[in-house]
Formats: structure tokens, C-alpha cells, sequence
């Protein structure tokens, strides 16, 4: 298989739900303050900061103090109107005080979650390519690990919240890789390409999760209607048995088999696990209806957050984020979603890495 190709990687979590409650009724009125007093004080000490649209402020506290009692960290939030009068900047706002915090602030972000559809940036090949807004320095590395959850609504952040609850909550450990075929690209890079088999060296190794396979290339109908249903049935099957990262790399696996059908059938509707997708599919911009916010915005699977690339590009690109993120992963299992982009792009130095835009929560813990 040669050409332009597609990936997704996804970690898995269990969500519980409860039917009788509404998001809203999780909402405590005696909750901490995180509101930061003064974005231009020295004396500022946040390691995890919430920059939220005002209509979400509300449930933006809330989420930062589930954050501050998860992480033991100090939490903060302000909202973009205030980021946008002190530090306004006609490309990014919010890149301007990120940048301004680094340098001043006593204890500058670790982690920054945007919450909302303010200071979107795009390019004359990309869009919304958050990633910009964390490098400061233009070298193409992040200087803060960045995610978005794209609304401006209180209940989809509450429920978004509970999902992040649950999936923090399970314990990780299988590993399910999905591929056109075992080769991947065809016998004349597989030495190059075979992801298959650095995951299984990196995971003999380190002795930390198991792997199995589902290969699409058994089915040699797929545009049959009834092979291409056997097909998404059987993967189905597969990402029900809960495994902890999974692996899609192909063009049929974000192309024609993961599609909007697919999210729609009967059986995706039964899964009880939303997915941490760092994937190849496409995203034009936050607010159009796309796979990715789908399976974001879904309450009771799908998403927990989301990686996809804001302009198509061609399989070589995929090595560094791909290998990088696993190996991290495999490595280092106390890492946060957010850390193992940063650490990625940081080390592959090429600008097209920031065509990757983190849909979700990045301080997630894998």
C-alpha cells in the first residue's frame, strides 16, 4: 500500500453512566474559586490553566477542581475576554500570555485546556492548528502541552468531565493494532514501516501490556455491503473487549471501515468504552459536524479526546508522532496525553508536526 495513508491510535476507558442524572445535577454550588485575580501577577503559580469562553465558566470551575484534587497540582481559570484585553495580539491572544506567563509567572503551565471556539489560527494549507498557539518560539516544538474541547456549552463540558472521570479511573494495559495487513505498506518498507513489529519489540521489552491483531486485509470485499458489515461487527467486537491503546493505521480503517455508519450502528451504540484517539483523520476547523467531533462529543462512548491532523499528509509524517507517542508510552506509563504530544513534536523538529491539533483535556492521564 503506498500513497497517502491514514492512522489512529486510540486508548480506551470505561464510562459509566448514570441514566437518572442530568450533567447539570453534578454541579456543587460550594466549589473552590480557581478564578485567577491578575494574569500579569509574577506571583501566579498554576500548573494545569483553564482559558474558557464566559458561557462556560461555571463548569469550567468545576472541571478545574476535579483537576486540582486529581493532580495535587495548583489549578487556575480565567476566561478569553480577560486574556484578550490584557494581551491582545492580532494573530493569537492566547499564545501572547502563554507566551508572557513562561517568563513571568512564578509557576508558569504545564498543562493549558481551551475551552471554547476563541482564537482559532489558521494557515493557507491548514486549519485551527491549536498546536501554533503552544510553540512561542516558531521552532516547531510546543512549549506547553495544549488541548481544546471545542464548545461553548456548560452541560457538554460537564459531560465531558465524567467521561474524563471514568476513563482516569481504569486500569490500562492491552494493546489492539488494526491494519490493512500485517505488512502495513508492502514488502518494500516494511523494514522501515512494519509499526507492527516495533510495538511488539517495545512492548517485549518494557513487559508492560499484551498485543493482539485484527487485520482488514481477510476481507477482500469490503465495498460488498454484506462483508463490509462482517468487517465493522468483528472490529466492534474487538474494541468491546476494552483494550487500552488502539492502534488503526490504513486507508480502509478511517476511510471505510471508522465512518459515520459506523458510529451510527446499533453495535458502536453498545460499547461502553469512550476511545483517546491521536488519529489520521482530517479536521477542517472546530465548529463544522466532522468524525472527530462526533465521536468527541458523544456522552456515552467515543471520544475522550482526540488528535487528528489539520491537513492531509503523506505516511512518513506519521513515523515520528506514531513511535514517538508509543514508545513514551510504553516507557513512561505516569505520562498525561498532552506531555506525550509535546515530547513528540518537540523531538521531530518539523513544521508539519503542527498540523496536529489536540482535541480534549491534555493533562488526561494514560
Amino acid at each position: 500500500m503506498t500513497g497517502k495513508c491514514h492512522l489512529l491510535l486510540a486508548v480506551v476507558g470505561v464510562l459509566l453512566v448514570n441514566s437518572c442524572s442530568s450533567p447539570t445535577q453534578s454541579h456543587k454550588k460550594d466549589l473552590p474559586d480557581f478564578k485567577i485575580q491578575s494574569l500579569t501577577s509574577p506571583e501566579n503559580e498554576i500548573s494545569f490553566l483553564i482559558i474558557t469562553d464566559q458561557e462556560c465558566l461555571a463548569a469550567a470551575q468545576e472541571y478545574a477542581n476535579y483537576r486540582h484534587k486529581s493532580s495535587g497540582k495548583p489549578v487556575g481559570v480565567c476566561t478569553y475576554d480577560e486574556v484578550n484585553e490584557l494581551f491582545s495580539d492580532p494573530v493569537s491572544p492566547v499564545r501572547k500570555m502563554l507566551s508572557y506567563a513562561s517568563e513571568s509567572w512564578s509557576i508558569a503551565p504545564r498543562h493549558v485546556f481551551l475551552i471554547g471556539l476563541f482564537d482559532k489560527i489558521h494557515s493557507p494549507t491548514a486549519y485551527d492548528m491549536d498546536s501554533f498557539i503552544a510553540d512561542f518560539n516558531g521552532d516547531y516544538t510546543l512549549d506547553v502541552a495544549l488541548g481544546r474541547l471545542p464548545t461553548t456549552s456548560d452541560d457538554t463540558v460537564r459531560l465531558y468531565l465524567q467521561k474524563v472521570k471514568d476513563f482516569e479511573s481504569r486500569f490500562k494495559g492491552r494493546y489492539l493494532f488494526v491494519a490493512d495487513d500485517s505488512c502495513v505498506l508492502g514488502k518494500s518498507d516494511i523494514e522501515f514501516f512494519d509499526f507492527e513489529n516495533r510495538i511488539r519489540k517495545m512492548i517485549s521489552k518494557y513487559e508492560t501490556s499484551y498485543i493482539d491483531t485484527f487485520y482488514l486485509s481477510k476481507y477482500t470485499h469490503l465495498c460488498d455491503t454484506s462483508e463490509l458489515g462482517l468487517a465493522r461487527k468483528e472490529l466492534l467486537m474487538s474494541l468491546n473487549s476494552e483494550p487500552s491503546i488502539v492502534t488503526f493505521f490504513g486507508h480502509h480503517n478511517s476511510q471505510t471501515i471508522f465512518d459515520e455508519d459506523m458510529l451510527e450502528s446499533a453495535t458502536f451504540n453498545q460499547l461502553s468504552v469512550p476511545n483517546l484517539y491521536i488519529s489520521g483523520m482530517l479536521l477542517d476547523n472546530f465548529e463544522t459536524p466532522s468524525l472527530a467531533r462526533d465521536l468527541l462529543f458523544r456522552s456515552e462512548n467515543g471520544a475522550v479526546a482526540i488528535l487528528p491532523f489539520t491537513q492531509e499528509t503523506n505516511v512518513t509524517r506519521w513515523e515520528f508522532a506514531l513511535n514517538r507517542i508509543l514508545a513514551q508510552y510504553i516507557i513512561e506509563n505516569d505520562k498525561t496525553i498532552g506531555l506525550l504530544m509535546q515530547n513528540s513534536i518537540g523531538r521531530s523538529n518539523h513544521r508539519h508536526q503542527l498540523q496536529l491539533t489536540l482535541l480534549g483535556d491534555p493533562a488526561i492521564k494514560l
